[in-house]
């Protein structure tokens, strides 16, 4: 038997070494290939731009991507909810607003340049008989038929509250409240009032007219009823027709007729010796970017304008979480009032 080895075993042992070194070759390759796919895939998810729409949960604990839009309880205006600012340090939401909705609220101009509007204003639901809504008889009512608007009814009671609590009378009259387009055409019909209907500020249920009767226990804008017009911005309410703004208004200057506006309006109004006209002007000077503090009553306030779009929708920005209000002011826009908490003066 020879002693050289057998060359066929030889080459299949060699061959069999060949295979398993290219499967091994064969299965890195696959592994690296294999995690620069999972690297690449988790770089690409980690750039992306975070999306700026919310997600929203609903009670059951389910979610869904997407804006939810609803309306406001308190405003009725349609809110969008959700974060649309541009940096997380100044967070807001959305209020939609139609074009007839610039017509409406407490600072709104009424004037023959500007007419209320009768139509988009529906005043059945919104207005009180003054006489039966009295909550105290600290004032008198001339009429039992007198209405006004719910909300102007709720603060004129206030009001004249504070009024009788200070005097310790209970003279102050009420003589005049909302006047309907019908009212207001007859009147001025037959001649006896300047304005037609849809030009006066009583057509708003903003404003009311009162006088101290009788007579002889005082007079309006003296001696111990002077209260009433040097506190009544603290209220909401102003002069509509002040001394001096004829050219402004339209009306010679009327001690009888005060407007609610809200607070801190009135005030602002009442220090800067502003008409309506003139005030609704200053609004106009501020934005969201540029809003106007003040401090009224030992409350924080912030005030802009926003004009309103022709075309369609408005949409107004406010800060998240922030107590707000808005008012069309029957001209060109609206008028935001952001209320921030207390203040460090009070009133000053």
């Amino acid at each position: 038997m020879s002693g050289k080895p057998n060359r066929k075993e030889s080459y299949g042992f060699i061959n069999l070494i060949a295979i398993v070194a290219s499967f091994a070759v064969i299965v890195v390759i696959l592994s690296v290939l294999l995690a620069k796919f999972v690297i690449d895939k988790s770089s690409e998810l980690s750039s992306e731009e975070p999306s700026d729409v919310s997600v929203v949960s609903d009670e059951s604990g389910t979610e869904e991507s997407g804006v939810e839009s609803d309306v406001s309880e308190n405003s009725g205006y349609t809110e969008i909810s959700g974060d649309y600012s541009q940096g997380a340090e100044d967070p807001y939401r959305i209020i939609l607003l139609e074009a007839e909705d610039m017509h409406k609220g407490p600072l709104i101009i009424v004037n023959p340049a500007y007419r209320y509007d009768f139509d988009v204003n529906p005043t059945a639901a919104s207005v009180v008989n003054v006489y039966k809504s009295r909550t105290s008889k600290t004032f008198g009512v001339r009429d039992s038929d007198i209405t006004i608007g719910r909300d102007t009814m709720t603060h004129m009671q206030e009001l004249l509250n504070a009024l009788s609590a200070y005097t310790g009378s209970t003279a102050l009259t009420v003589t005049t409240g909302f006047r309907s387009y019908d009212a207001q055409k007859k009147l001025y019909d037959e001649g006896k009032d300047v304005d037609g209907p849809g030009e006066s500020d009583l057509n708003t249920g903003y404003s009311f007219k009162c006088t101290v009767y009788p007579s002889s226990a005082g007079k309006l804008g003296e001696g111990k009823f002077q209260w009433l017009d040097e506190n009544c911005m603290f209220y909401g309410f102003v002069k509509r027709y002040p001394e001096g703004k004829k050219g402004l208004t339209g009306h010679d200057a009327n001690n009888s007729l005060y407007r609610y506006v809200g607070v801190p309006h009135a005030y602002l109004i009442y220090v800067n010796n502003y008409c309506l006209e003139e005030y609704i002007d200053f609004c106009r000077r501020f934005s969201y970017e540029s809003k106007y503090e003040t401090t009224c009553d030992g409350i924080d306030y912030a005030i802009y304008y926003v004009p309103a779009n022709p075309e369609g929708e408005t949409q107004i920005k406010i800060p998240e979480g922030a107590d707000y209000e808005i008012s069309g002011d029957n001209v060109a826009g609206f008028i935001v009032t952001l209320t921030l908490g207390a203040g460090d003066l009070s009133g000053e």
